[in-house]
């Protein structure tokens, strides 16, 4: 993913801006959250022809997945800031923000995200908004986007509009789903606009331990090299007295936001 760098003064976080067509995937994220969701026991459809099938048959939606909608669906949901960020989800190969993974039972899955949208002036962005589970955005504390289809494995999307005042904007994001053992978890957040627009990183929230390790000003970021791409992709969070950097299984190009790795 191509973005451009944009060189802010020096008591501003860096930021880089997102082009028609390009996605927005920095973000500070919060840990896991998830609980069990059995749902209620109950007769599953019947769509079996009884021809033996090498692969998926067709039972329906299960008893789980029926009480999700039931409940989860348009329920109130106040908007949480006060978890501390897991890591940092950086720009890289994957447009998605994604968690997709297995898990053995029925769980209901959770995590909150949050950034800042950076403008000159007031404007209304327009996005594309693509998910497996559900999402819902805040936009200076006030609720602005709930998507909810909730379709097992299956990816959802709708245009969205958000309202930016001048300068930075607090970006909250919730992104829920129902596991039923393989699962695709996911949103996407599609820049429709033909202008630029800014966005902040979020590393404000990281403290970094070592020293090797530092946001470069953003008009010096290197190009990335080889090596580089496929090292990092999301920083950890501050523990207790303590801080460190996290490994991911997907590769990144991490110079392509405020972030490089310096060599001694």
């Amino acid at each position: 993913m191509k973005t451009e760098c944009i060189k802010q003064p020096d008591d501003m976080a860096p930021a880089y801006s997102v082009a028609e067509r390009q996605t927005i995937t920095a973000w500070a994220v919060s840990g896991l959250i998830a609980s069990y969701f059995p749902g209620e026991p109950a007769p599953a459809e019947d769509r079996v022809n009884y021809r033996f099938i090498n692969g998926f048959v067709d039972v329906g939606d299960l008893p789980c997945r029926k009480a999700f909608w039931s409940t989860m669906v348009g329920r109130p949901l106040s908007p949480d800031t006060s978890w501390p960020t897991e890591s940092l989800n950086l720009p890289g190969s994957n447009r998605r923000v994604e968690f997709t993974g297995f898990w053995h039972v029925p769980t209901h899955l959770r995590r909150w995200l949050k950034g800042t949208f950076r403008t000159e002036t007031a404007r209304t962005l327009n996005l594309r908004l693509k998910t497996c589970g559900g999402v819902r955005i805040w936009v200076n504390g006030q609720e602005v986007v709930r998507f909810e289809p909730f379709k097992r494995n299956l990816e959802s999307a709708t245009d969205i509009s958000l309202s930016l005042e001048t300068g930075d904007n607090q970006i909250l994001v919730h992104t829920e789903d129902l596991a039923e053992r393989d699962t695709t978890w996911f949103f996407e957040l599609e820049m429709l606009d033909e202008s630029h627009s800014a966005y902040c990183c979020p590393y404000r929230w990281i403290r970094m331990r070592s020293a090797s390790w530092r946001p470069l000003p953003v008009a010096s970021a290197r190009p990335a090299t080889s090596s580089s791409i496929s090292r990092w992709r999301s920083y950890s969070a501050p523990r207790p007295n303590a801080t460190c950097l996290s490994r991911s299984r997907s590769s990144a190009m991490v110079t392509n936001g405020p972030f490089s790795r310096t060599h001694d």
